[in-house]
């Protein structure tokens, strides 16, 4: 019986003839090991991840030496195992835009807006979205800039990401003041701190 145990069980029994323990010390050493597996392997399939949102309080001049226009809240979920579909997970919850206690955030990524394609390769995810990141709700009153940090801050969290390039319906992303022709990374849409 005790060969089809976990180790961790395993411990406990073996623990349990040395020491003998009855009622509610038996329950303490249960709950204590219980707690050391948990702490040491964490719960499974719950992943640590962070969204960047559009600052509204923020003006040009108060813009982040660390993070621009964006904002990062912390979220926790279950992520896809491949880089393209954690791609895609990010961006459909950058479209689902900040919860409401999540205060002084807009969302910079309409809605309506479909994701068409992901790939990576050697570092760089290449994203191309529906032309509906241009008509969406409110897609006019963000600026460029906050659109391009909540996309390259939240993308590039990702250890296998180094630079972003967003097309729409596979043209450049353009939205009349910034034109995204090619792969940009953190370091360039940073300010210089």
């Amino acid at each position: 019986m005790h060969g089809r145990c976990s180790s961790e069980w395993r411990l406990f029994f073996l623990l349990e003839r040395r020491i003998p323990m009855k009622g509610r010390n038996r329950s303490i050493l249960a709950v204590c090991l219980l707690l050391l597996v948990l702490t040491t392997f964490g719960c499974a399939g719950e992943d640590t991840y962070r969204l960047f949102f559009a600052d509204t309080e923020l003006s040009q001049e108060e813009r982040s030496p660390f993070t621009g226009f964006a904002k990062a809240v912390e979220r926790t979920g279950d992520l896809p195992d491949t880089d393209e579909e954690r791609i895609l997970f990010l961006l459909e919850e950058l479209a689902k835009g900040p919860r409401s206690e999540e205060k002084g955030l807009a969302g910079a990524v309409p809605p309506d807006t479909e994701v068409r394609s992901v790939s990576v390769e050697e570092g760089t995810a290449r994203v191309d979205l529906s032309s509906a990141v241009y008509e969406g709700e409110g897609a006019w009153d963000r600026p460029g800039l906050a659109f391009m940090d909540t996309i390259i801050l939240t993308l590039t969290q990702e250890p296998t990401i180094i630079l972003v390039q967003v097309t729409v319906e596979g043209e450049p992303w353009d939205d009349g003041c910034f034109l995204w022709d090619r792969p940009i990374g953190q370091f360039e849409i940073l300010p210089a701190s």
